[in-house]
Formats: C-alpha cells, sequence, structure tokens
C-alpha cells in the first residue's frame, strides 16, 4: 500500500497492483478506510460477474449435453 499526500492537504492511499484502487480522506486512516471501502467493493462486483459467468456456462454445458445434435461438431 502507497499512501500519499496531496497538495490540496488530503491523503490518498493507493492498493499496489491495482492503481484503480484507491481511498482518499482528510487522514491517513480515512483514506485507508475509504481504500477497504473501495477494494470491497470490487471484490464484490468480481463475485457477482464470477457468479454470472458460472450460471451462463452451467447453461450452456446442459444444453450441450441435452441437445447435442445442435451442437455437433463435424
Amino acid at each position: 500500500m502507497l499512501i500519499e499526500n496531496q497538495q490540496d492537504g488530503t491523503v490518498k492511499a493507493i492498493l499496489l497492483g491495482l492503481p484503480d484502487c484507491e481511498g482518499l480522506g482528510n487522514t491517513e486512516t480515512e483514506a485507508i478506510e475509504k481504500l477497504s471501502q473501495s477494494l470491497q467493493t470490487r471484490l464484490e462486483t468480481a463475485i457477482t460477474e464470477t457468479t454470472s459467468l458460472l450460471k451462463i456456462y452451467g447453461l450452456m454445458a446442459i444444453a450441450i449435453i441435452c441437445l447435442p445434435e445442435v451442437f455437433r461438431i463435424s
């Protein structure tokens, strides 16, 4: 994690390796809390997207098993 004091007096916390995941606050503690919230949101989004993909691929697998003639590869 990188903590930077900004010219306007605020503090920015950045998670190295995830440059779009940052927190900005009036204090170091507040910036870290905002970073934590940002990371939590990112994680929740990733879980939702992964769950959606698994559902889609699961439906595709069922369709291939139940309708093999539609998906026949010559």
